[in-house]
């Protein structure tokens, strides 16, 4: 085999260690989004902006305890925004993906303005994830025990990153619009 670089390694064991701190910093933002912490409903791309039609609350916020809908729960956080995510089941046969949408709803006038946003955490960890793998590929090139290996892994590595992200976001977007259908049909009870 031959020598590995100290600086091929040193990349690959900072891969690595953006892997563990990406699972560090999604474990925080799980906490903060499960405890309706405005900040963590600001972080990360916007994969998800609409405008619709949504009764706004008649409940005020400041009394306000989280509502639950099937699919995600909410929560009013002021008279004209409202804080919604997937439901999280600490036990049961719900999908979990990396990216659940965590969304922010700003009524202006009779419409409602929708942003929803991956979390940092999981983007991190599939691009620290997809490096570490490519580093390592490309340090084992010349290695004849993985030689023959190498380009597979990394074209494999790479297609099985991309099908999981781009499927978890699908699912996702799709369960944030059945979240804000929910919601709509339950601020329509509560209006009623």
């Amino acid at each position: 085999m031959t020598e590995i670089s100290p600086s091929g390694a040193a990349l690959f064991f900072a891969a690595v260690a953006l892997v563990f701190l990406g699972i560090l910093i999604s474990m925080v933002e799980l906490i903060a989004a499960w405890r309706f912490a405005r900040w963590a409903f600001r972080v990360g791309p916007r994969v998800l902006r609409l405008q619709m039609v949504l009764p706004r609350p008649v409940r005020s916020p400041a009394s306000d305890e989280p509502g639950t809908t099937p699919t995600g729960r909410y929560k009013l956080v002021s008279t004209g925004e409202c804080l919604f995510r997937p439901r999280q089941f600490v036990f049961g046969r719900r999908l979990r993906t990396p990216f659940p949408i965590r969304g922010v709803i700003r009524w202006l006038g009779s419409e409602a303005q929708v942003e929803g946003r991956l979390p940092f955490g999981g983007i991190l960890v599939y691009a620290a994830w997809v490096t570490g793998m490519t580093i390592w590929c490309i340090l084992v090139w010349h290695s004849p025990q993985f030689a023959p290996l190498a380009p597979w892994i990394l074209l494999g590595g790479w297609t099985l990153a991309g099908l999981l992200c781009w499927w978890s976001i699908r699912y996702e977007l799709k369960r944030a619009r059945r979240i804000l259908t929910e919601l709509s049909q339950a601020l329509e009870r509560a209006a009623a």
